[in-house]
């Protein structure tokens, strides 16, 4: 039986235009482009207050660490007969419900600008030993952090004893926030003042890592430290 010619030429465009749109639609599909990490922000303001957070991390053998932290205004005091702003610090540590760890510190410095002039600062594990430490070069942050920067901060001593310093670097996060990773080096003040190796915050190495946003808004989201000798990263 022979078909209308009409027939034909419309059954003729119904297949074709399902193919068309079934192609076009595969040729024209794209997969997003994945948003890419923030690669600069203004610096945070120094010193980089906390009002007061608690982190965790578990040791190599399984066992739950805790620490606190806050870093506040503490009004004006004198150092090294200077009027100076002065913060204080806390910082302590506790292994399941045991403190291991207290440290008591007061940072001076100078405001508008930022110019830090040393600190001071005591253990729980050395009662009645304070010390104090001056600044001798302080290099401030670039006004913007960029991914991958890296440099001087802070250095210091006590006298001819007892050196610090501090460095920074700048790594990558996500869209919205990049790390600013402020690296702490002191000395060891236990053998500095006769006793065994004492190490914390203030007392070794670590590492305060920032969470910084393009303006600038810093917010303390990890520390690695030492103490007694078993490495912690707390978040």
């Amino acid at each position: 039986m022979r078909r209308p010619a009409l027939y034909i030429s419309l059954l003729a465009i119904f297949l074709t235009g399902c193919s068309g749109g079934s192609g076009g639609n595969s040729s024209n599909s794209t997969v997003p482009p994945a948003p890419t990490n923030l690669q600069s922000a203004q610096a945070p303001s120094l010193p980089i207050y906390v009002a007061g957070i608690t982190l965790k991390a578990t040791d190599s053998a399984g066992s739950k660490w805790s620490a606190t932290y806050s870093n506040v205004a503490a009004g004006t005091s004198s150092f090294n007969q200077q009027i100076a702003y002065a913060n204080s610090v806390q910082f302590a540590v506790s292994k399941e419900s045991t403190v291991v760890d207290s440290e008591s510190v007061t940072e001076f410095a100078l405001m508008n600008p930022y110019s830090p002039l040393g600190l001071a600062f005591g253990f729980s594990t050395l009662p009645g030993r304070l010390t104090v430490l001056s600044t001798t070069s302080y290099v401030p942050l670039p006004a913007t952090l960029k991914v991958g920067d890296s440099g001087p901060l802070i250095s210091g001593s006590a006298n001819s004893c007892c050196s610090f310093s501090q460095t920074y670097s700048v790594s990558a996060s996500t869209p919205t926030e990049l790390l600013l990773n402020i690296d702490r080096t002191f000395t060891d003040f236990g053998i500095d003042h006769g006793e065994a190796s004492l190490t914390g915050l203030y007392s070794g190495s670590s590492v305060m890592t920032y969470s910084v946003k393009a303006d600038g808004a810093a917010t303390l989201v990890g520390i690695r430290v030492t103490i007694n000798g078993t490495t912690l990263s707390f978040q």
